[in-house]
Formats: C-alpha cells, sequence, structure tokens
C-alpha cells in the first residue's frame, strides 16, 4: 500500500511538473511579437488598454518601428490649417470654414479658397485683406470661378490693400466695411487689376465719397457698391465722383430724406452726362424753397378734385399699390401701372377704386396683365406695366380715363397722387430719358402706380409713373412705346425690356391701338420741340457762346459799351453775347439747353471769384467733351477764359485770331 501511495504520489508530481513546464513553454510562444503587438497603431488606430498593458510588461516601446499611417487631409480641413498659417483673424477662418462646409459643392470651393489664399499671401498682402477677399469670393456665387483672375491681379490689388489702410492725408480713414466694399467693386469687374489700379488712385476721393453717403444717410452696402462700381468704371471717375458728392451734400441741405436722395444717386450714375445733370439737380433743389407757395396751391387744386370725387374712378387701387385708367376702348379700360406691382399677382389682379377717407373703395373687377418688365426692379426706366379690365365688369359710374402728356419743363412743379393710400405729394420733375426724377415728394409704400400729374392748358395730365427706388418715374417716351409695340407684335430683341402676358387677339389689339395713340402724340411732341433748333445752331462753323460776368464790367472801363458796339459788326454772327445774369442760377438755366445741343465753344469773362463766373466755370470743366484750349489761352486777356471741343489744327488757329479780333473789338486783347 505504501509503494502504490508513494508511487502514485511521485506519479501525480511529473504530471503537475509536465504541465508546468509546458505552460512556461507555450504561453511565450503565443504571445504576439512586438511587431505584432503594436501593428493597430502602425495602421492608424488607436492603442486599445489589452495592446498597452501587453506591451509595458514586455517592455516594448514605438520606437524604431514604422510611423503610423496618418488619415487623409480633407479639403477643409487643408483649408484651415492655411488661413491659420497665413495669420487670418479668428472670425474670418471660423466664417470661412463653415461657409466651405455649408456648400454643395464644398471640396472644390475650400481648395479654390485654400489657392487663392496662399496666393495672396505670397504677394504679401494683409492677412486682414486676404481675409476679405477669400469672404467675398465665398459668398458671392460663381466669383470662385474668376480665381486666375484674382491671383493674376495680385500686385494691383496688394498696391490697392496699402492705399486702403494709408488713405491720403485728409481722406479719412475708409474702416474695414469701406474697405470690403471697394475691394468687392475691384474683384467683380471685369479687368480687376486694372480696376484696382483706378480705384488706388482714386482713393482720395473715393473715401471722399464714401464719407459723404455715411453723412447723408446711405448705408445699404449694396447702394454703396453699386455707386461707388458705377462712378469707378467712367472715364471722367473724378469729375464725376466730385458731382456726386457735391449733389449729395446739396440735397441733403436741401431736406431731401436718405432713401430719396439714394434714389437719385443709384439713378443718375448711369447717365454719361452726370456732372452736368448734378449740377441742374443742385440748382433745383437750392431753389424749392422758394417755390414752395406754388407747391402747396397745387397740391390744394388736387386736394379740392379729390374732395370733389373726380379721381376716385381715375386712380386705382390693385395689390396695395396703384395704378390709373389711361383709356377706354373697344370694350376695356386700359390700366396703366409698374410691373413690380403685379409681380406676384400672375396674369391677373383685383382693382378697386382709390379713396378719399372714410369713403369704403369699391371692387371694380379682375384685370388681365397684357405687358410687363422682364423684371420687376429695374434700375433704369421701363417698370411699367399694361392691364385692361372689362368694363362689363364695372357697376355703377363709368371710370374716367386720364390724358398723358410727354411734354415736361425743367423744375415744372407735379403732384404725385396715390391710388392706396389716402395722401397726395408734391416735387419738381427733372427728365432723364425715360426717366424723371421728383425732387421734394414724398412718397411712400403704396404709391408705386401712382401718376404724376401736371397742370397744362388743357387740365391736368399724368407725365410719369411713380416707381419704387426713390423719387423716380417712368415716362412714356416715343422710345419706350416704340419698344412696347414691338413686345406686343412679338417682334421683340434683346434690348427689349419687356413680355407679353397674353395670346388674347382681341387684348391685343386693343392694346395696339392705346399704344398707336400715344405713339402719334410723342411723334408730334418732338416734331414740335422748341429746342430741336439748337442743334442746327450749334453746327454754325466757329460759333462762340460768350459769358460777361458782373465782376468784368465793374473793372473794365467801357466793356459794356464796346459790347454794345459790337452788334452791328460781323463778329456778332460768330460771338454770340448770352443775356447779362442776375444770378449763378439763373445762367446755370441759360447754359444747360446750349450745353445740350452739342458741346459748342464758350467764353467766360470775368474773375473766378465771380460767382456768375465760377459757375459757368464749374459747369463747362465738368461737361462731357468740352475742354480749355491752351493755345487760344495765351493770346487771351487774364479775365477771359475758352472753353471748346478739342479742336486741333487749323481750327485751333482759327478759333485763336477770332477770339483776338473778338477782343480787340472791345478793348480786353492782351498787351504784348
Amino acid at each position: 500500500m505504501r509503494r502504490r501511495g508513494r508511487g502514485t504520489w511521485r506519479s501525480s508530481a511529473r504530471r503537475l511538473a509536465k504541465s508546468l513546464l509546458s505552460a512556461i513553454v507555450i504561453i511565450p510562444l503565443a504571445l504576439p511579437s512586438p511587431a505584432e503587438a503594436l501593428r493597430p497603431l502602425s495602421a492608424g488606430m488607436e492603442e486599445s488598454p489589452v495592446h498597452r498593458e501587453l506591451r509595458e510588461s514586455l517592455g516594448l516601446s514605438t520606437a524604431g518601428l514604422e510611423e503610423p499611417r496618418k488619415r487623409k487631409e480633407s479639403p477643409s480641413d487643408a483649408l484651415a490649417r492655411t488661413l491659420k498659417s497665413l495669420g487670418l483673424p479668428e472670425w474670418s477662418r471660423t466664417y470661412l470654414h463653415h461657409v466651405a462646409l455649408s456648400r454643395p459643392y464644398k471640396d472644390a470651393l475650400a481648395t479654390t479658397l485654400k489657392t487663392l489664399g496662399q496666393g495672396l499671401g505670397r504677394a504679401r498682402i494683409d492677412p486682414l485683406f486676404i481675409a476679405v477677399v477669400l469672404i467675398i469670393v465665398a459668398r458671392r456665387d460663381g466669383l470662385e470661378r474668376k480665381a486666375q483672375d484674382i491671383l493674376d491681379a495680385a500686385g494691383p490689388l496688394a498696391t490697392l490693400t496699402k492705399a486702403l489702410q494709408q488713405p491720403p492725408v485728409g481722406a479719412g480713414d475708409f474702416g474695414i466695411p469701406s474697405a470690403a466694399i471697394i475691394m468687392e467693386v475691384a474683384l467683380t469687374h471685369e479687368r480687376i487689376g486694372e480696376q484696382a489700379a483706378v480705384l488706388t488712385a482714386r482713393a482720395a476721393d473715393l473715401a471722399g465719397l464714401l464719407s459723404t453717403l455715411e453723412v447723408v444717410g446711405i448705408t445699404d452696402d449694396s447702394t454703396i457698391r453699386h455707386i461707388v462700381g458705377k462712378l469707378a468704371s467712367r472715364d471722367d471717375v473724378a469729375v464725376a465722383i466730385e458731382a456726386t458728392i457735391e449733389l449729395a451734400q446739396a440735397l441733403h441741405r436741401g431736406g431731401i430724406d436718405a432713401p430719396e436722395i439714394e434714389g437719385v444717386l443709384r439713378r443718375i450714375v448711369f447717365e454719361h452726362a452726370l456732372p452736368s445733370i448734378a449740377r441742374r439737380l443742385s440748382d433745383l433743389v437750392t431753389n424749392l424753397p422758394g417755390a414752395q407757395a406754388t407747391r402747396v396751391a397745387f397740391e390744394e387744386d388736387v386736394l379740392s378734385l379729390r374732395r370733389a370725387g373726380q379721381l376716385q374712378r381715375s386712380i386705382v387701387t390693385l395689390a396695395g399699390a396703384s395704378g390709373f385708367i389711361a383709356a377706354h376702348l373697344a370694350g376695356y379700360y386700359v390700366i396703366v401701372t409698374n410691373t413690380h406691382v403685379v409681380w406676384f399677382e400672375g396674369d391677373s389682379i383685383t382693382v378697386e377704386t382709390s379713396t378719399f377717407l372714410p369713403e369704403p373703395r369699391e371692387h371694380l373687377g379682375t384685370a388681365s396683365v397684357v405687358l410687363r418688365a422682364y423684371s420687376g426692379l429695374p434700375e433704369t426706366g421701363g417698370d411699367l406695366a399694361i392691364l385692361l379690365l372689362s368694363d362689363q365688369e364695372v357697376r355703377g359710374n363709368p371710370l374716367i380715363p386720364m390724358r398723358m402728356t410727354d411734354q415736361i419743363d425743367e423744375g415744372q412743379v407735379a403732384v404725385v397722387v396715390s391710388g392706396s393710400q389716402d395722401t397726395i405729394s408734391s416735387g419738381h420733375l427733372v427728365s432723364l430719358g425715360d426717366d424723371v426724377i421728383m425732387l421734394g415728394a414724398e412718397t411712400r409704400g403704396g404709391d408705386s402706380g401712382s401718376p404724376y400729374l401736371v397742370k397744362t392748358p388743357d387740365g391736368y395730365r399724368v407725365a410719369a409713373i411713380h416707381r419704387a427706388a426713390g423719387p423716380l418715374g417712368d415716362r412714356l417716351t416715343l422710345e419706350l412705346l416704340q419698344q412696347l409695340m414691338a413686345t406686343l407684335e412679338g417682334q421683340a430683341t434683346r434690348q427689349t425690356k419687356f413680355l407679353r402676358m397674353t395670346d388674347d387677339q382681341r387684348q391685343v389689339a386693343v392694346v395696339k391701338q392705346f399704344l398707336e395713340g400715344l405713339m402719334a402724340a410723342a411723334s408730334r411732341a418732338e416734331q414740335e420741340d422748341p429746342s430741336a433748333g439748337l442743334e442746327e445752331l450749334d453746327q454754325r462753323a466757329g460759333e462762340v457762346f460768350v459769358v460777361i460776368g458782373p465782376t468784368a464790367l465793374e473793372q473794365v472801363a467801357g466793356l459794356e459799351e464796346a459790347l454794345a458796339a459790337l452788334q452791328p459788326t460781323s463778329l456778332a454772327e460768330r460771338f454770340i453775347l448770352l443775356p447779362a445774369a442776375a444770378s449763378p442760377e439763373e445762367l446755370a438755366t441759360r447754359l444747360i439747353p446750349i450745353l445740350y445741343a452739342g458741346q459748342p465753344s464758350v467764353m467766360t469773362v470775368g474773375t473766378p471769384d465771380d460767382p456768375v463766373i465760377a459757375r459757368a466755370r464749374s459747369m463747362l470743366r465738368s461737361w462731357p467733351g468740352i475742354v480749355i484750349q491752351p493755345h487760344a489761352s495765351e493770346v487771351l486777356h487774364p479775365l477771359v477764359q475758352q472753353f471748346n471741343r478739342d479742336l486741333k489744327g487749323a481750327a485751333v488757329t482759327e478759333l485763336e485770331r477770332a477770339a483776338q479780333d473778338f477782343l480787340m473789338a472791345v478793348g480786353l486783347e492782351q498787351a504784348a
């Protein structure tokens, strides 16, 4: 028994030892190698707690092993890294990263912004302005396609940023918002480098313009970009900016509110003759207080008509705005209003009478839209719509059409009568082609489509139709009527602004009859225009208009007598003396028709500090195509200055001789 027991113990011990030995041998063989243990790290995976404990128990480290593979950098991450390396402000990096991630084409946009940032950084553009450029590109659809053009213009843009950072002495500080507007004007131009160079050269003028716009209350970025962009694209940019500043200041001093100023400036920047138009408007607003009594009388007259119920069935309400009855033809009332009034109403719109409170409005029926403009808010003339209302729908008394006129006198008083509001207001008209500016009137929302009424010997007539965007109205000029007719007849071109909204041939025929009547009247008016002869007047060779200032008459003894004695001579055929003006305003009214007739030659006689002479010289210098002839100036008296076309060669010599003959005749020849 003992042997058996001892053997059993020994046998058990041997089996235990064999088992332990096997474990000692097998466990190390089952452990992973260091490379295998770290393989998850090499693959870019995060090390798990089990792997870390095992690595540390074996005394292993990652030294000497291959680097873990990095995750591929996304375009947005690459953009963020680039922006940070360029030193852009954190707010701009956050904004750009957000924009890059929010666009459908986010990867392409992020790559474009990164490339742009790197290129602008190499051009040593200030990081803040790099941020400005990238934000403009990111937020304006399609601008990223001009990335290469922007990089090609990096040099001029760098120069522009320096001008914006350090404006000329006395120009004032641009500030980031203003600088951003100017940069956007450059970036959105067809030729970025050229535009940047123009803006750099005019930095002082632009600083003055932006400061003036702020003072008069124009703060809308889109309006400022529009004004700056249009002015910077002009050949006469310096003169145009100066005239715009003077006009804005004059309108502000004249009590014109910011929305009206904004509307006027947005419109006149399209005009080639902007400087002269600005002078006309400045002169007009200066004289507004003196015409207050006339305006009040007109308003009272129109109010009496409205109280008597004579306008309720002529001026109508539609879609919360206004319109008026322009004709009654073949069973239809023709209604004229604005395109933006009917823009969201489809091809028909409800019409009601206007009212003079507390009378209720009367439902008249549903009118069909026959013609409207392509755009709901055009910058220049053409915000017109023509509607037809069947007279079978109208109950009670018939509607009363208002007669129209295309004849507008400069500064003529007009009254705007609202169809949707219980208001009227008066102002003074200035014509600009298909448009008319009405200075001094107070217009409100709902006045769109209201008629501008002027008083004629035949009663009140409609001179224009009020539209949105400031004190502006549309005139039914012959050119605009021809566009409407071409659209109606299916002959519209790319230049045509309008769209026909119906195929009803009866309605088309009615509107055609209406337009033919207006076109015939407009043609007769053009033939009878008294200013038409001015073009022939200007074509006479060698003709010079002479402006004599009060100071010349005071300083030059016998000048008045000499001028009177000149009349019977042949020189009087070439030198036309303008009647003496008692004020600069009076002179302006005489010069404007002459200048519009075709850039004549004008001679001023008087000292520069003479108010009349100063106004004349200012108008002439700013008028397109008028220059000071240096050759002619050499033979002129110190009081005399010659302004005329850009004459050359024999024409200059002939002008010099004629000027010298004139000066000798009146005792103003230059002493040798």
